[in-house]
C-alpha cells in the first residue's frame, strides 16, 4: 500500500463522496486504475463487513439456494468474492454497474480467483437468483431506487450490507419493513422494527467487526488510517438478510445491537427482539466468565435470556 501523494488524494475524494451520501449521478470511476486503488484499500475494509456478515448466516445455518446471484452495484467485486468463497454451490455471477469500469475490473477478478464461475453482465432472466447488495443506500436517487424495488422485486433471496452510520441503517430498516420479507437475520422476528418506536429514536440497528489481528501489525495501515482520518480498531455495519422461501425462525432469541459497555461490576446491553428494543445489565457477580470476555472485547450475537425486570437472570 505504498502509494503516492496523487492516489492518496483520489481515495480522500472517494472516501469522501460515499460519507457526503449524495445519488450518484456520474460514476466516480474514472478509469479501471481507480477502481484497482480501491478495491486494495477502501474495499478490503467492505470485505471485512462481508466477512462479519457471513459468518454471523453460517452459525444460523444459512446459505442461498441458488445457483447463480447478481452484484448490483457490484463496484471492484469484493462482495461476490466473498459469497464466491463463502458459498461454492454458487455457480454464476452476474455483475451490473453504472461503470464499465467497475464491471470489467470485478469481472476479471472474479475470474482470476474462480475460474469455473460463469461471470455475465446484465440482470438474470428468469432464474431464481440470489441479490448481493453491498453499499448501495447512500447513493440513490428516486429513479435508482425504484430500479433497485423492481430488481428486489425479481430476486429470491437479498443479502444486503452497509455502513454503520444511522443514516444508512434507519434508511435499510425501512427497506426491512416495505418489502415485508421473511428475515434471516439481524431480525429474530417478523414483527414491526422496535427501532421505529418514537422512544428509540437515538438508537439505529448496527454492529462492529474487528480487522484481522495483523493489519494492526502493519506500518501500511496505519499510514492508511493516518491518511483517510479513519478509526481503525473497529469496523460498523448494518445489514439485512431476507429469503422469500424461509419458514422457520429461531423462536426466543435477542441479537445484541451497537457496543457493550462494560463497566468495574456489570455490563450494559442493548438487545432487540419481537418485544422490541431493551437496555438490560449483565452483573458480573452473576455471570462472571461472560463479563470477562466482554471486558476483553468479545461482542455477543444471538442470546436466549431471561430477564428479572431489567437484569439478566439467565443466559445462554
Amino acid at each position: 500500500m505504498k502509494l503516492s501523494g496523487h492516489q492518496w488524494q483520489k481515495l480522500r475524494e472517494l472516501r469522501q463522496f460515499f460519507l457526503s451520501a449524495q445519488p450518484n449521478h456520474a460514476s466516480y470511476w474514472d478509469s479501471e486504475q481507480t477502481v484497482e486503488l480501491y478495491d486494495q484499500t477502501l474495499a478490503v475494509r467492505i470485505g471485512w463487513r462481508w466477512d462479519a456478515v457471513i459468518s454471523q448466516l453460517r452459525s444460523l445455518h444459512w446459505q442461498p439456494r441458488e445457483k447463480l446471484f447478481l452484484d448490483w452495484g457490484c463496484g471492484s467485486g469484493v462482495a461476490s468474492r466473498k459469497v464466491l468463497e463463502a458459498f461454492p454451490n454458487l455457480k454464476c455471477a452476474y455483475l451490473a454497474d453504472l461503470s464499465p469500469h467497475a464491471e470489467h475490473y470485478a469481472a476479471k477478478t472474479v475470474r482470476t480467483k474462480f475460474p469455473s464461475v460463469s461471470v455475465r453482465s446484465g440482470i438474470p432472466e428468469g432464474e431464481p437468483f440470489c441479490l448481493l447488495l453491498s453499499h448501495v443506500l447512500g447513493e440513490l436517487d428516486d429513479r435508482s431506487e425504484g430500479l433497485l424495488a423492481t430488481v428486489i422485486g425479481r430476486a429470491s433471496s437479498v443479502i444486503w450490507v452497509e455502513g454503520g452510520s444511522a443514516t444508512l441503517s434507519k434508511k435499510l430498516v425501512l427497506w426491512r419493513e416495505r418489502l415485508d420479507w421473511p428475515v434471516i437475520a439481524p431480525c429474530t422476528h417478523r414483527q414491526h422494527c422496535g427501532m421505529l418506536t418514537p422512544e428509540n429514536h437515538l438508537h439505529w440497528c448496527h454492529f462492529f467487526t474487528r480487522p484481522p489481528g495483523e493489519t494492526f501489525m502493519s506500518a501500511e495501515w496505519a499510514e492508511f488510517a493516518k491518511q483517510l482520518e479513519i478509526d481503525h480498531r473497529t469496523v460498523a455495519f448494518s445489514y439485512l438478510v431476507l429469503d422469500r422461501a424461509a419458514t422457520n425462525q429461531p423462536v426466543g432469541l435477542a441479537r445484541s445491537i451497537g457496543s457493550t459497555r462494560v463497566y468495574k461490576a456489570s455490563a450494559k446491553l442493548q438487545l432487540c427482539d419481537e418485544h422490541g428494543l431493551h437496555d438490560v445489565e449483565l452483573m458480573k457477580r452473576d455471570f462472571p466468565e461472560v463479563w470477562r470476555a466482554l471486558k476483553k472485547g468479545w461482542s455477543p450475537d444471538l442470546l436466549n435470556v431471561e430477564m428479572n425486570g431489567n437484569r439478566i437472570s439467565k443466559l445462554e
